[in-house]
């Protein structure tokens, strides 16, 4: 295992790509206990890895920035590793580590599904995953179970196991300063809940239908920079925003259930043991809920219509479906 004494991972991706690579970080430890791993994030998914014992080292970039990737690569040439997996399929996460001179390049091929791109993957990687970008022809694999393909294809074939997330205990204190209470609901705000014809009227009537259903229950809110405005507008007690990312988690471990859209929230949620109902839009749930949904940890998950081509008697309807949903989904994980 000497071969492989300095390993780069690529995930330039989201917060949840990051979270959901921690499995594929404790498998290489135990695979290459000598190992030196360092991890390459996107600029929005870096704080996933705080705390990581997993990592000699971690970067983050945008690697669609020239400037961002150019000051990687000489970072990187200076390293000398040996093997890099590439845990996404974007054409710069392919291009830094043959630029760079790593001798063992991992990644995903397309294969049929995708064949110019299969051609370009047969330049940039030695090692090739084959993993078909057809929903119809998907294997129904996790996230985290399809990133360990890439050791498979190197001959290593670990069960992935769940993944934790640290809680520190400044931002835990801070954040039982504003919820005292010991019995909590969390809901995460994001942009999702307001696509494809859903309002911000539907959002505050599902938010009072938890309220009440759940009178033994306070409900809390978290919201990122983005939906700053949007959670002002809703004017909710309890409602938490421009929040670290120790914070938020320290916020959300303190949820005896999580109600999100398919976000960063649900594999937070899960490092956390958190039970989660997740909401998916109807139209890619089948191809992408056995995917993304929380990685072992008890989730309930929702399919939730356009609202788009629906008259606006269904409109209601559908809304008046899914509040029902949500909350029979979440007396379920409590």
């Amino acid at each position: 295992m000497k071969l492989f004494s300095k390993i780069l991972v690529i995930r330039s991706d989201a917060l949840g790509d990051t979270l959901v690579s921690l499995p594929l970080l404790e498998a290489l430890t135990e695979i290459f206990p000598d190992s030196e791993i360092t991890f390459i994030a996107s600029n929005r998914g870096k704080d996933a890895l705080i705390g990581c014992k997993f990592l000699k080292n971690s970067y983050s970039a945008d690697l669609n920035d020239k400037n961002d990737f150019n000051r990687l690569l000489e970072i990187l040439r200076n390293e000398k590793f040996n093997l890099s997996l590439n845990l996404s399929e974007k054409l710069p996460c392919y291009a830094l580590p043959l630029r760079a001179g790593i001798p063992v390049r991992v990644g995903f091929d397309p294969g049929t599904t995708q064949p110019f791109k299969s051609l370009l993957c047969r330049f940039f990687l030695t090692v090739r995953a084959e993993y078909k970008n057809d929903p119809s022809r998907s294997l129904k694999l996790h996230e985290v179970e399809r990133q360990f393909l890439l050791l498979n294809a190197l001959g290593f074939y670990p069960e992935p196991k769940s993944y934790s997330v640290a809680i520190d205990k400044r931002a835990l204190s801070h954040i039982e300063k504003l919820l005292p209470e010991n019995r909590l609901l969390g809901v995460h705000i994001s942009n999702k809940w307001f696509l494809n014809g859903w309002s911000e009227l539907f959002f505050k009537n599902m938010a009072q239908a938890l309220i009440d259903s759940f009178p033994d229950y306070s409900v809390f809110f978290t919201y990122g920079s983005q939906e700053r405005e949007i959670a002002e507008r809703m004017g909710f007690k309890r409602c938490l925003g421009d929040l670290s990312f120790s914070q938020w988690a320290a916020a959300i471990s303190k949820a005896r259930a999580l109600i999100t859209m398919d976000t960063s929230a649900s594999h937070l949620a899960a490092g956390l043991s958190i039970p989660a109902a997740v909401v998916f839009e109807e139209k890619y749930f089948e191809h992408t809920s056995d995917r993304w949904k929380p990685w072992k940890t008890p989730s309930m998950l929702i399919k939730r219509p356009s609202l788009a081509s629906l008259s606006k008697k269904e409109a209601g309807e559908a809304e008046e479906r899914l509040i029902n949903d949500i909350a029979q989904a979440v007396k379920k994980i409590i």
